[in-house]
């Protein structure tokens, strides 16, 4: 029987597992205790079980790769914490290339010795950012000085691109985030074993590990709940995995005490079985720490990556400033589904004024965007905005602001960001500043007396609106993942709204 790294038992008296051939856990100590019990994870098979894999390697081979499944925290051998130790000194960095990295004075290793992602797992106030998703990690220079980096990630099919931050801070007056990235792209290849995530470039290449799994803690997954736009997985609501309290939750029943492992070569099996009803799965997973756990049958992605919180939260934070954001944290469900109700009002009348005025305007409410074609308003390469774009603004505004200032969501808008967006053609620095530009125009030109607007509404607008540019890092995606370049373009809007009264 291959060697399972972790094993969870499901009680003491009633559900024991076979424990041959693994490497448990007794006080802080590894031992291994040759034993027979019957093994309820053995009685899973593909007609049992909500979702079975065979073997992990088909998977990992077929695998669509999406962002959370670099979630959690992800060590190098030998690092404690954030730190190298002697050991790690000795095993990382006489092994590394070194590179320079701008707002950085010494060249670092190539590659980072720990990784941070999630919003749980790194903790930062980027993380209220539209769009993106963001990571730290940590390099060292020859001498073993630690560096910590800030970084937008995302997929180009087996490769990594990380963009580093040069700076970011809150401006707590405009209510903005103000950031820069240094330019620079950091592109790594990446494969997954289990606990393992192994990074690759020029050559070298270094393998992390889930911090929690390669601890004598072992798992904890607390609070992991479906994500709203993930696949279902069997009715299975959220999984809890800790030392005081293990269970699973199915369709709103709570099982408890599952049998669980986590095996080396990647596969997450678990059952239960009790007055409640019995189950399992058998997949391959991506360890998330902090941020949950993804299960993935390499056609469909499980995520198990929200808190509950984050559930009730999910449908209001992308409409909210970060200050606001910060303060739902303090809101009931009740009060948020409320927000969140009128969110949805306010989106299905400005939808069916779009539809009234024969405009065209997609709105994706998932990310709070109102995107309007770039062709329409400016030209190939262009940021003035065009005659034909000034007339589609004029009517997109007349509309949106017959909506948003209506009596009924009077008070309701707080703040309104224009973006610019690009394709991926062209160098990203000349695209980042394309699409501020852009943005940048479109705002000013909202706030002119050409827009045949009321112009208490113009006075409204202009202490509401901000503009930024993001080049390419928010494009998107058709139904196969791929970048849709002609969607990708464009220019958005996106609404913040007012908590204070709920």
């Amino acid at each position: 029987m291959k060697k399972i790294t972790h094993m969870l038992i499901a009680s003491a008296a009633a559900l024991s597992l076979s424990l041959t051939g693994c490497t448990l856990y007794q006080d802080g100590q590894e031992f291994v205790e040759e034993v027979s019990y019957a093994d309820p994870l053995s009685e899973l098979n593909a007609d049992n079980a909500a979702a079975y894999v065979e073997d992990a390697e088909s998977v990992y081979d077929s695998l669509r790769f999406v962002p959370e499944m670099f979630y959690g925290k992800y060590t190098a051998s030998g690092v404690t914490g954030t730190e190298l130790s002697d050991e790690a000194k000795e095993s990382f960095l006489e092994n590394m290339d070194y590179t320079a990295i701008t707002g950085i004075d010494e060249p670092v290793s190539s590659l980072p010795f720990r990784t941070e992602a999630g919003i749980h797992s790194n903790v930062t106030s980027l993380n209220y950012l539209n769009g993106y998703n963001w990571m730290q990690l940590y390099f060292a220079d020859e001498k073993g000085n630690v560096y910590p980096v800030e970084a937008a990630y995302n997929l180009e099919g087996k490769k990594l691109r990380v963009r580093p931050l040069k700076s970011y801070s809150y401006d707590s007056e405009e209510k903005r985030l103000d950031y820069t990235f240094t330019g620079e792209t950091l592109e790594y290849d990446y494969s997954f074993k289990g606990s393992e995530m192994t990074l690759s470039t020029g050559g070298k290449s270094v393998t992390l590990s889930s911090e929690d799994l390669s601890s004598v803690n072992g798992e904890y997954i607390c609070d992991a709940n479906l994500a709203k736009d993930s696949e279902k997985l069997g009715g299975i609501e959220k999984i809890n995995l800790t030392s005081s309290e293990r269970y699973i939750v199915v369709d709103g029943v709570r099982h408890d005490s599952p049998a669980v492992q986590f095996g080396e070569d990647g596969i997450c099996t678990l059952s239960w079985s009790d007055a409640n009803g019995t189950g399992g799965f058998r997949l391959v997973y991506f360890y998330g720490d902090d941020d949950g756990l993804v299960l993935t049958d390499g056609q469909k992605n499980y995520l198990f990556t929200e808190r509950e919180w984050d559930l009730y939260s999910g449908d209001v934070s992308t409409n909210l400033s970060i200050d606001d954001a910060e303060k739902a944290k303090d809101l009931t469900p009740e009060q948020l589904g409320k927000i969140n109700q009128e969110i949805d009002e306010l989106y299905a009348d400005l939808s069916a004024a779009f539809d009234e005025a024969g405009i065209n305007a997609v709105i994706n409410e998932e990310t709070g965007e109102i995107a309007l074609d770039s062709v329409v308003l400016f030209g190939v390469d262009k940021a003035d905005i065009s005659d034909e774009g000034k007339e589609f603004l004029n009517k997109f505004l007349q509309t949106y602001t017959s909506v948003i200032f209506s009596e009924k969501y009077d008070g309701f808008v707080t703040q309104i960001e224009v973006s610019g967006h690009t394709d991926s053609n062209g160098g990203y620095q000349h695209n980042l500043e394309l699409s501020q530009e852009r943005a940048d125009n479109v705002k000013k030109y909202c706030l002119t007396d050409y827009t045949g607007i009321d112009k208490k509404y113009t006075m409204m607008l202009s202490g509401m609106l901000t503009s930024v540019g993001y080049a390419y890092d928010n494009p998107v995606l058709d139904d196969k993942g791929n970048i849709d370049m002609e969607a990708s373009r464009r220019v958005s809007f996106r609404f913040m709204v007012n908590i204070e009264d709920n």
